[in-house]
């Protein structure tokens, strides 16, 4: 074991790669063979009792030490256009493991948008701030609408501007730490973080329903729809897992019952 110090905190961690991150893996794959992808209920305890129990701490813990499993990791890890870090920890039978990170520091702003996916996640540490939207013809938020394509194994992700829409917002929640929630794919919504707090969530993603999803930029917002991906390095991939775990040592989640 050796320390290693970021912002003046340490986090100990094996310096050999010992093949544990390989069976915390397969113990998250043996979790995931038991989700429902057609469930929701099933995504949030899925997501819920991997976040809750000490299998993810473990797994990041070994994931930082094991330089060949997060160099593959980093490889399908970005940068995300709307501000914060998305490490994808594992894919397995069309779900994917993600933890997310908003940085301290880094503003983030979303556009609205709904996913091709159903899924649940759980906030780790910090507070999320989001709101829920639907269509409503009389709606006070006027949007230019577009339609974001996902990647392909040829193609880059793209977005295309389809028309005007008119939504009303329904929801305003503050999730903090230790909360669970889900979404259905055609659910529009958006996250905003300011930047005064570090903010991290694990998701789970169901199996995707088709390749395309809403894109919506609220009138004077001027969020650019950047879809382009900035793939992390090897180094940014670490520093997330061991910031993440700093937090999490530090008590900054409370785990709700």
């Amino acid at each position: 074991m050796r320390r290693r110090y970021v912002n003046n905190d340490i986090i100990r961690f094996p310096t050999t790669n010992d093949g544990a991150s390989h069976g915390l893996l397969d113990d998250v794959r043996r979790r995931l063979d038991v989700v429902d992808p057609s469930d929701v209920q099933s995504l949030r305890v899925a997501v819920s009792e991997l976040a809750r129990g000490h299998l993810l701490r473990a797994l990041l813990v070994a994931l930082v030490a094991d330089e060949r499993e997060l160099t593959l990791i980093a490889g399908r890890s970005y940068l995300h256009g709307n501000g914060f870090h998305k490490l994808e920890l594992l894919r397995h039978a069309g779900f994917k493991v993600r933890l997310h990170v908003w940085q301290l520091g880094t503003p983030a702003e979303e556009n609205i948008h709904d996913h091709r996916w159903a899924f649940a996640s759980h906030v780790l540490v910090g507070e999320l701030r989001s709101e829920v939207f639907v269509d409503d013809t009389h709606g006070e938020v006027a949007c230019a609408e577009h339609c974001y394509v996902s990647r392909t194994a040829d193609t880059a992700p793209s977005q295309c501007r389809v028309g005007r829409a008119r939504l009303r917002c329904t929801e305003r929640n503050v999730r903090r730490a230790g909360t669970t929630y889900s979404m259905t794919p055609d659910l529009l919504h958006r996250i905003e973080h300011t930047g005064h707090r570090f903010v991290s969530t694990l998701m789970v993603s169901a199996p995707p329903l088709g390749g395309q999803s809403r894109l919506l930029i609220e009138e004077g917002r001027k969020v650019d729809p950047d879809v382009a991906a900035l793939p992390l390095t090897l180094t940014e991939a670490r520093t997330c897992l061991i910031e993440n775990l700093q937090h999490m040592n530090r008590g900054d989640n409370t785990w709700v019952s």
